[in-house]
């Protein structure tokens, strides 16, 4: 069973601390931008703060993977996890445009400190890293898919409470258990993230990963896949609206069911690679997905777009574990910080440019991006078949 990997005590914990702070982020993405138009800001202030967060994410990705790598990856992990308690705070104490801001300063570098660093301890952790990454996606998506359910908490208040009241008891919740998230990290050992006195003396830093032709090809890579993603992932709210007249209810509860039928899916995938071996087992689900995502602009009702939607979404993000699992098996140990904060940042950047460029695109014609995107993941994967199989191949002979 893949969650056998769940049997190494530090995994577990580890889980449990990703579940904590995933049915937080599920409940927050629904209620903030809620939040903030009840307290009196407009879609603009909204897009500046997520603008603020972004960028800072992107600022600092990169030295924190070299800080992770060099002083530790619990110490930066727990840091940046207080970080975010920080930026949370300061949503709870003011409704001021510049705390927020500020707020998102912080909550940006929590989540550049934090993704690397968490990643690289992870590795540490599991014995086996197919079925480890598998169960860690698993529960992360069902985890915030619960979260997102949440919503139902300030919806059922505001009439006793007045909305402004439920949305700030809702994002106590939030805190609450985001706070409660760092306490299993506590307890990790940090035994097994310690390295060796020379290698902590040997420089990490981004110029070693231009050594490393393996990381220099997933991460160009993943920037293509998530410029190709971002012409439409992130505007899907937006087009369901705009092309079936639906509102925040049917969409949302169209996420919630997209994240659970996902979710098991991330087990299964350990299973495929077993079958077909770690590349086919990315490649073959990616394919599958493309053309559900080119045959929802054709779509005739909302309901038929969800079903190709979920399944678009389930077919192209269960190997998620297992590209995190190549990664790290193509990644030196003392530097694997280091890669997963290039490995984001090269995402990050691309993304945010295809989800502006997208938004353009879309106003002018609505399904363009949609095919624009399935058009750029048919290259990708050409492109993930032709680079990525000769490191496959190389790693089954050090094996």
């Amino acid at each position: 069973m893949p969650i056998m990997a769940l049997s190494e005590r530090d995994t577990r914990l580890m889980i449990l601390s990703a579940i904590l702070a995933n049915l937080a982020w599920g409940l927050f993405s629904v209620i903030f931008q809620l939040y903030m138009k009840e307290i009196g800001y407009t879609s603009k202030e909204i897009g500046e703060v997520l603008a603020i967060y972004g960028i800072s994410l992107s600022s600092v990705a990169l030295p924190s993977g070299a800080i992770a790598d060099r002083f530790g990856r619990k110490s930066t992990l727990i840091v940046g996890y207080l970080l975010e308690i920080i930026s949370l705070l300061l949503l709870l104490i003011s409704k001021e445009m510049s705390i927020i801001r500020i707020s998102f300063l912080f909550s940006g570098i929590s989540a550049a400190l934090s993704h690397p660093a968490y990643q690289a301890l992870f590795a540490l952790h599991t014995r086996e890293m197919e079925r480890g990454f598998s169960s860690l996606a698993f529960f992360s998506t069902f985890s915030s898919s619960m979260g997102s359910l949440m919503g139902w908490i300030p919806e059922v208040l505001s009439g006793k409470l007045g909305e402004l009241r439920a949305y700030y008891l809702s994002l106590l919740i939030v805190f609450s258990f985001f706070v409660l998230s760092v306490v299993p990290l506590i307890w990790v050992s940090p035994h097994r993230d310690e390295l060796k006195e020379g290698r902590r003396k040997e420089r990490t830093s981004f110029r070693r990963i231009y050594r490393e032709k393996a990381m220099l090809k997933l991460i160009f890579l993943n920037g293509v896949i998530g410029f190709g993603a971002g012409l439409t992932i992130p505007l899907f709210t937006y087009y369901f609206s705009e092309k079936f007249s639906v509102g925040p209810g049917p969409i949302g509860t169209l996420y919630t069911v997209n994240g659970l039928m996902m979710s098991p899916l991330f087990l299964l995938s350990s299973r495929l690679s077993d079958k077909l071996g770690l590349i086919k087992a990315i490649f073959y689900p990616q394919l599958f997905s493309i053309p559900a995502l080119a045959l929802i602009p054709l779509s005739k009702s909302f309901e038929v777009a969800s079903i190709l939607y979920v399944y678009r979404t389930a077919m192209m993000n269960m190997s998620n574990p297992l590209i995190t699992t190549l990664g790290m098996k193509l990644t030196k140990e003392e530097i694997r910080a280091t890669f997963s904060a290039a490995f984001q940042l090269s995402w990050t950047v691309l993304n945010s440019i295809g989800t502006l460029l997208g938004g353009k695109l879309m106003a002018s014609s609505l399904d363009a991006p949609l095919y624009a995107t399935s058009s750029i993941y048919l290259v990708y994967l050409a492109l993930f078949l032709q680079l990525m199989t000769p490191e496959s191949t190389k790693l089954k002979e050090k094996a």
